[in-house]
């Protein structure tokens, strides 16, 4: 009984220690103060796992990508910020072809404005802003092609973000080769993510099974698909349920379909708010070889879901609602 006390007394100890190593990192475009930095580059360097960086800048320019490879890290604006984080334009960004020469190979690997590489992060209260415009046209391509990306990380939470001017705002895929490979979870909530030319896309192979959760974000008005779903089938082997879920989001003046799912996979799109309650007009909204199981849906008479009402969204000025 005393050994069995003594032991877990170690581990309420080595427990708490562990949660007092959890440090606050501020980036304030200046770093000249204890556990300030200059940039968010310098505070992801700095930073261990599970600790959290705060962004208190109203702009933060990107001329490279950021990849973001820290464990457990949280990457969130401080209270009272908004920062922007953009792309570059001009010369000295990845456009300007001297320096498309340096970084092609980092681009190529890093692909995302923001790239995710590892696992259990959280990311919220940004504004992602690329450079294309689609007042343009979708050949005026991007600096930088996505505005997040994920790959083949697992437990990433993305919430409270406007992601805009981007071939895609948001990329999560997953490919590791090789039977027993576990399922991947995400979470895309109360997002603002609008005027790209796709809006999210899932990416997935056999051998990996996601877990997403889109819910309750505004994803419209992109010059393709608002939601791209699509996985490669290589062989008859499926170790894993597929688990999607899409519900109470705005999903509208998306100029394609507001959801294609291009994968053999049955998906619940339920209780989304698609911009009209003309049955004909939702139905032609979705695309693909997938079922899709959209009914019931938000803004019907007397239905069972309630219509989109959720909190405050970065770059919106106003709560979503239709």
């Amino acid at each position: 009984m005393k050994q069995q006390l003594l032991t877990l007394l170690a581990l309420i100890f080595i427990s708490a220690g562990a949660w007092a190593q959890q440090n606050t990192l501020i980036v304030d475009g200046v770093g000249t103060d204890t556990d300030t930095y200059a940039t968010i580059k310098d505070a992801i360097g700095a930073a261990s796992t599970n600790d959290v960086i705060e962004v208190a800048t109203d702009t933060y320019t990107l001329f490279e990508p950021l990849d973001i490879d820290v464990e457990g890290l949280t990457l969130r604006n401080k209270e009272g910020f908004t920062p922007v984080i953009q792309a570059c334009t001009g010369i000295g960004c990845p456009g300007d072809p001297e320096l498309r020469k340096r970084s092609q190979t980092n681009r190529i690997e890093s692909p995302g404005l923001i790239n995710v590489r590892a696992n259990d992060i959280t990311l919220e209260g940004f504004i992602i802003k690329g450079t294309l415009n689609l007042d343009q046209g979708p050949l005026d391509i991007p600096n930088f092609m996505y505005g997040l990306y994920v790959f083949n990380s697992t437990g990433t939470s993305v919430s409270n973000n406007k992601i805009t001017g981007f071939f895609a705002g948001l990329v999560i895929e997953r490919f590791v080769p090789g039977k027993g490979n576990p399922s991947f979870t995400y979470c895309v909530d109360e997002n603002n993510i609008t005027e790209n030319i796709y809006g999210i896309a899932v990416l997935w192979d056999d051998y990996n099974a996601p877990i997403v959760n889109i819910k309750r974000n505004n994803i419209t008005d992109h010059y393709d698909a608002g939601i791209l779903l699509l996985s490669f089938s290589g062989s008859d082997y499926k170790e894993h349920d597929i688990t999607i879920n899409i519900n109470e989001n705005n999903i509208f003046g998306n100029e394609f379909v507001g959801l294609l799912n291009d994968t053999n996979e049955d998906i619940d799109a339920t209780c989304n708010w698609w911009g009209t309650t003309d049955l004909d007009e939702i139905e032609a909204q979705i695309e693909g070889g997938g079922h899709v199981e959209w009914f019931p849906f938000s803004g019907q008479e007397d239905g069972p879901c309630l219509h989109p009402m959720f909190k405050l969204q970065i770059g919106t000025g106003q709560q979503n609602d239709r």
